[in-house]
């Protein structure tokens, strides 16, 4: 019967995973027509709202050097107490700012009060170290931009994975 249904042998975890797929379709269908889904992002929106309405807005410019981007670019950070200990990506709601490279010299920032203003230096050389640190495989940068040493170094400082110290690369 099961081979007849799903053109397959119940054996291992793949059937008990297809049977149970099979059990939770039938009881919701609304999750084939992403009705679920839905409501689970508006829910989640409406919660992350609801947390950053009073924060402030920031657009900072990187007027002495250029942002890398990393394949998770949004981030959501607090201080650690130990100095010497980098700032801890945490889930929004007991973060101090979140913030994200929307340009090779534009940064976005929510948390503390809205203005615009220039990076200086080192506020750039963290927000590209926090991009390493916390991308999941990838960096980007532009090619004339002198990150791709910044980004080796780190990566082997870091002991970053060889796969991920090769999906540091230039955006050409």
């Amino acid at each position: 019967m099961f081979y007849k249904r799903f053109g397959f042998y119940a054996a291992g975890p793949e059937a008990i995973f297809k049977m149970l797929d099979q059990m939770i379709y039938s009881q919701t269908p609304d999750l084939e027509s992403g009705a679920v889904f839905r409501v689970m992002v508006e829910d989640h929106y409406d919660k992350v709202r609801s947390i950053v309405e009073d924060w402030g807005v920031q657009i900072l410019y990187a007027s002495d050097g250029e942002l890398l981007i990393g394949d998770n670019p949004a981030l959501s950070i607090r201080r650690s107490e130990d100095p010497a200990s980098p700032p801890m990506q945490v889930p929004i709601g007991e973060a101090e700012i979140v913030f994200m490279p929307i340009s090779p010299k534009h940064l976005l920032c929510l948390g503390g009060q809205t203005e615009s203003g220039d990076l200086d230096a080192n506020s750039i050389f963290e927000s590209n170290q926090l991009q390493l640190l916390y991308a999941h495989s990838e960096a980007y940068f532009r090619p004339e931009s002198g990150l791709e040493d910044f980004a080796l170094r780190f990566c082997q400082h870091t002991a970053r994975s060889p796969e991920f110290q090769q999906g540091a690369h230039r955006d050409s």
